[in-house]
């Protein structure tokens, strides 16, 4: 219990962090669903040159 007390600067310091990622995954959720239609058919042709590549 005494180690909670001490670390209360790291537990505030830990939320900024885990807000920074949330905020930081909604743009990349947000910049994801704008360049869809850009970004789709070039993600389906690296998959199939994965996956073609894992058949050979």
């Amino acid at each position: 219990m005494e180690n909670l007390k001490n670390q209360d600067g790291n537990i505030r310091k830990l939320a900024w962090d885990l807000g920074m990622v949330f905020v930081i995954i909604i743009l990349f959720i947000f910049l994801g669903i704008v360049l869809a239609p850009y970004t789709l058919p070039f993600i389906g042709r690296v998959l199939n040159f994965i996956l073609g590549s894992f058949n050979m």
